[in-house]
C-alpha cells in the first residue's frame, strides 16, 4: 500500500506542471483596478522586464536578440503559444511595446500581463 501510495505521488509530482519559473522578487507589479488572477497560468513562459528594461527569463539576463531567438525556438515548438510578461511599474512603456511586438511576430497568440489586483 505504502509502495502504491509512493508511485501515485511520484507520478502526479512528474506529470503536473505547475509554472513555477523562478519569478524575480525585485519586480513591482503595476496595480490594476480590473485586474484578476488567471484560473491557468502554467504552460507559459515567463518573461520579466526591469525597471531598466532588462529582459529576463527565470535567472537569465538576456538581450533583444537572445530574447528573439528564445521566443522562436520554444513558439514554434508549442502548439499553444502562450507567454506571460511581468514588467515592473517603471519599466518604459517603450519597452513594454517592444516585447509584445516581438512576441506576436514570433507566433505568440496570447500574452497575461502581469498586475497585482487592488
Amino acid at each position: 500500500m505504502i509502495d502504491l501510495t509512493f508511485l501515485l505521488l511520484i507520478f502526479f509530482m512528474v506529470t503536473s506542471r505547475i509554472s513555477k519559473e523562478p519569478q524575480q522578487e525585485m519586480i513591482q507589479l503595476p496595480i490594476a483596478q480590473a485586474g484578476v488572477l488567471p484560473p491557468d497560468a502554467s504552460h507559459r513562459d515567463i518573461i520579466n522586464i526591469d525597471k531598466d528594461g532588462t529582459f529576463s527569463i527565470g535567472k537569465k539576463n538576456l538581450d533583444r536578440l537572445a530574447l528573439e531567438a528564445h521566443l522562436r525556438r520554444r513558439l514554434q515548438s508549442d502548439s499553444k503559444r502562450k507567454l506571460y510578461l511581468r514588467a515592473d511599474a517603471a519599466t518604459p512603456a517603450k519597452k513594454i511595446k517592444d516585447i509584445l511586438r516581438l512576441a506576436t511576430e514570433t507566433g505568440a497568440t496570447q500574452i497575461l500581463m502581469g498586475v497585482h489586483p487592488p
